[in-house]
């Protein structure tokens, strides 16, 4: 990239806002993009503007050139959206867009900039002594934005974070400003309360997508209930998960539980606050028997949380244990039973509106990287048994452990499988993405939808997905802003 390019975009956003290839902090962003090591990067420079018609002016600097536009919500990376491949490429991040703009005390719902993270709104509504919970990412620090973009799931009765987002500013590719819902309406005060607007609904096109970047976005927070119960059941193997599912579904659809429930394997529970080694027999490979004795815990490990008033929470409590204790080998335990136990800890925190501070890390059983695929399902336990069967296969012909979770959010099976790899080891980065290519391939050969993907298997989701009509409406959309 010229130095006149680099010279427009630091008039724009100030000379320490824009970074060339040179720059120490440039490698962060390879990093951010799941660049593979020894690969070199489409995008050229990184510019970090300040606000709203900062940013306009970048994007209309990337349109004057031909380059595609790279984007991240902040810091975190959680909700980075590609340019288009084998062109030049700017990246822009916009943590400096990091206000929190309002919080509705009344209405029970905030808006935010694309830069201000969990952590940052949890604080805010301490320090303020605002009686709200925020539905937070495992890592503190992702954008809110981002992962209501990315539609990710979280862990309390708002889980759902697509579901709670009200209202959306965005710059689109052409730089031209559009509010969604309410917000089209001039003068209106219901923006972060109503989701629709009259006309098409559009907010959704907007997530898991480069068709514009968010500067602005709302959620609806949820009041702090009057009583919470964060319980965790062990279960001791396969069968007992699917046991566990058929009697969770009545429960789930009822709202007998209402969070998003998580059921974590054994060695995936263990692996951010441990090393593998710790659990690996004299042949090298997991003991999953030593694993589960060290840590108190199931083949199976379950998080789910009631939240209601006192007496009704003892109602619901027996009933919804009895129902539960019913599967054989299954222990509940309750705050009181895992004092030293971290990972408990961090879960209690996530499904009582709090954030873990501590981010997601597995460096001690493969890598600091970690490549992801989420797929979709009914939820069944036989569905549950048919995704294990195919993911099991798959990363043990990697040579990969099995590190998996299901997530029972509203009337779907989650699974999501985690691929840890060396960010700095090339052969460690390409065994991961094959086994996520191989995993996707399969999963939709079974007729199992893909709902969220790593960056690093972005491309690959994309090719597997580019001859259907869905995507070529896509394609159609960004032309027609483009142009």
């Amino acid at each position: 990239m010229t130095s006149a390019v680099i010279s427009e975009l630091q008039a724009i956003a100030g000379g320490k806002h824009v970074l060339d290839a040179g720059h120490p902090d440039f490698a962060r962003y390879l990093r951010m993009f799941g660049v593979a090591p020894g690969e070199k990067p489409e995008f050229e420079s990184v510019v970090r503007p300040a606000d709203v018609e900062s940013l306009q002016k970048c994007v209309r600097v990337a349109g004057k050139l031909g380059h595609g536009i790279w984007s991240t919500p902040n810091a975190a990376g959680n909700g980075a959206q590609m340019g288009p491949p084998g062109a030049p490429g700017i990246v822009i991040d916009l943590q400096r867009m990091n206000r929190i703009l309002s919080v509705d005390t009344k209405s029970a719902c905030a808006l935010v900039e694309p830069g201000v993270s969990y952590r940052q709104l949890q604080q805010h509504l301490q320090r303020e002594r605002i009686g709200f919970w925020v539905d937070s990412d495992r890592n503190a620090g992702n954008s809110i934005a981002g992962s209501i973009c990315s539609r990710h799931v979280g862990y309390t009765p708002y889980g759902d974070h697509l579901l709670m987002q009200c209202g959306m500013e965005l710059v689109l590719q052409d730089a031209e400003l559009l509010r969604t819902g309410m917000g089209a309406l001039p003068g209106s005060d219901a923006w972060q309360l109503f989701k629709y607007n009259f006309g098409p609904y559009l907010d959704g096109l907007f997530t898991q997508s480069s068709l514009a970047m968010v500067t602005k976005v709302g959620l609806w927070l949820m009041p702090a209930p009057p009583v919470y119960l964060p319980f965790m059941v062990t279960l001791p193997g396969d069968g007992e998960l699917q046991q566990a599912i058929e009697i969770l579904r009545p429960l789930k659809l009822g709202g007998a539980i209402a969070n998003v429930v998580t059921l974590s394997c054994a060695a995936l529970d263990a692996a951010p606050y441990s090393r593998r080694d710790e659990y690996q027999g004299v042949d090298g490979k997991l003991d999953p028997v030593k694993l589960m004795r060290a840590r108190d815990a199931g083949a199976w490990n379950m998080y789910a949380a009631l939240y209601d008033s006192p007496d009704n929470l003892e109602l619901m409590r027996e009933f919804v244990f009895n129902a539960l204790g019913a599967i054989a080998g299954a222990k509940i335990h309750l705050d009181r039973d895992r004092p030293e136990d971290t990972a408990w800890r961090h879960r209690r925190a996530l499904m009582g509106g709090g954030t873990v501070d501590s981010d997601f890390n597995l460096a001690g059983w493969g890598g600091a990287g970690v490549m992801s695929l989420t797929a979709a399902a009914p939820m069944e336990g036989a569905h549950a048994e048919r995704l294990g069967t195919i993911a099991a296969r798959i990363v043990a012909e990697h040579g990969m452990d099995y590190l998996v979770e299901y997530r029972l959010a509203g009337r779907t099976l989650l699974k999501q499988v985690c691929l840890p790899y060396d960010p700095g080891d090339r052969a460690s980065f390409d065994r991961a993405a094959a086994a996520g290519r191989a995993l996707m391939q399969a999963f939709m050969g079974a007729g199992y939808g893909i709902v969220d993907e790593s960056i690093e298997l972005r491309r690959a989701a994309d090719e597997l997905t580019a001859a259907s009509p869905l995507a070529g409406l896509v394609e159609k959309l960004r032309a027609g802003i483009s142009a």
